[in-house]
């Protein structure tokens, strides 16, 4: 029988040209490879170069050529993995003041990569090539009380940023780094998501509303009412999801809906029940199918945006990640004071089951 798991993590690099995806298990910081013709995991490499703070150290990844290239949260720097030659290196984030960067927002710019730092405001250009940061830029200048939303949005040669405490939406060029601040034309203040349709950007607020803006004219349009926060969003042919964002008191178990054309939306339920907890977007599978996981399941649930119908998927391990799981324990239990005993019986067979 083979043996069903599922890695909780914060988000997968799908890699289609190769049939394949790149995840981070958010818990321990070790980086998969998934097989996504079959669901088959592997286990790719280590990524710790200590023990501290392995929650969410470099929980999201991004692969430029034959580099890895993985962001930190609670982590203080950004590790380069090069997949053929198998060696990590690390670039050191000055963080000043901040214990946390958590880079949540990133993708692909001409021949860098984008990134945005949530806790830091600071937009990232990033040279997988020269495994470093060539560019920073602070975002909401004028205001430090200005905090960030969950995202930002790469259209052209700027990236648009919601603010999560007031109706600012910063505009910054990548190149030059010139910053546009725009006062949202409502009286809502706090955003946490935007996402572009190709002509205008929907924004939904921290009180659950979505509006359509056009920033030319710097206008706006509300098409739907809710009292629950959204946290990220995505897009799938001509349909804008959002994920709720569960706070005590204020749980949600839907995703939410909006057809850009007919400006119509509709909520589904992601697993029937609610609860504390993180919804991550997993993967799209089709044009109408999403994968979402939760933190509190061992399985990715798939929901077809049309009908609401779900559908349970699971990992399979194989071969290689049962042994390297058993090999990872072993490190761990001997670094905490255990040895292996070349004359006792159970040592050897552990031991042979690991070469």
């Amino acid at each position: 029988m083979e043996e069903r798991l599922f890695v909780q993590n914060d988000g997968m690099y799908l890699d289609h040209e190769n049939g394949e995806a790149w995840l981070v298990n958010r818990d321990i910081n070790i980086l998969h490879k998934l097989n996504l013709e079959n669901m088959e995991l592997q286990y790719e490499v280590n990524l710790n170069f200590d023990e501290e703070k392995l929650y969410r150290k470099t929980p999201l990844c991004y692969k430029s050529g034959q580099t890895i290239v993985l962001f930190p949260d609670n982590g203080n720097k950004m590790l380069f993995y090069d997949v053929e030659k198998r060696v990590i290196e690390a670039y050191q984030i000055e963080t000043g003041d901040n214990t946390r960067i958590g880079v949540y927002c990133f993708g692909k710019f001409r021949d860098h990569i984008w990134a945005v730092s949530y806790w830091m405001k600071q937009i990232f250009l990033v040279d997988a090539a020269l495994k470093r940061i060539v560019k920073q830029y602070h975002l909401f200048r004028m205001d430090a009380r200005v905090e960030m939303g969950y995202e930002s949005i790469l259209h052209g040669e700027n990236i648009f940023c919601v603010s999560r405490n007031a109706n600012y939406v910063s505009k910054t060029n990548i190149i030059s780094g010139e910053e546009k601040i725009y006062e949202l034309p409502i009286k809502e203040s706090g955003f946490n998501t935007i996402h572009y349709d190709g002509e205008l950007f929907w924004i939904s607020s921290m009180s659950g509303n979505v509006f359509i803006w056009d920033y030319k004219d710097n206008t706006m349009e509300q098409v739907y009412a809710h009292d629950r926060t959204r946290y990220k969003s995505i897009r799938v042919g001509d349909v804008i999801c959002f994920l709720p964002f569960n706070l005590s008191g204020n749980l949600c178990d839907e995703l939410l809906c909006c057809k850009v054309k007919e400006k119509s939306c509709r909520s589904f339920e992601i697993s029937g029940k609610r609860r504390e907890g993180i919804y991550v977007f997993e993967y799209v599978k089709d044009a109408i199918t999403i994968g979402i996981s939760h933190s509190e399941d061992d399985f990715i649930t798939e929901i077809n945006i049309e009908n609401g119908e779900r559908n349970k998927v699971y990992f399979k391990a194989s071969e290689q990640y049962l042994k390297e799981k058993k090999r990872e324990g072993i490190k761990r239990w001997m670094r905490e004071g255990n040895i292996l005993y070349e004359n006792e019986e159970c040592d050897i067979s552990l031991y042979l089951g690991l070469v």
